[in-house]
């Protein structure tokens, strides 16, 4: 059984502080992202991990569009020369 309201905390925790993990971290690796917000002794059921990687995903795509939105203006001046 999902419990939502877990799934719900979790996400909303992460969201008060900077997410700066790529799609295939979340995909990949959740446990050591979960580890990081000290989510250390969590247990979720396959489940809720499945909704869990969902809630973060569009987490991860804001982090790698800010990411290359930030080297293709590092390098734009070089591009204008």
């Amino acid at each position: 059984m999902i419990d939502r309201i877990k799934i719900h905390n979790i996400v909303e925790f992460i969201r008060r502080f900077n997410f700066e993990f790529e799609v295939v971290e979340v995909e990949d690796e959740l446990q050591l992202i979960l580890n990081y917000y000290d989510f250390i002794d969590i247990e979720l059921t396959s489940e809720e991990r499945c909704l869990l990687v969902d809630e973060l995903i569009p987490l991860a795509e804001q982090f790698e569009f800010r990411e290359a939105q930030h080297l293709a203006f590092e390098q734009e001046p070089l591009l204008t020369v």
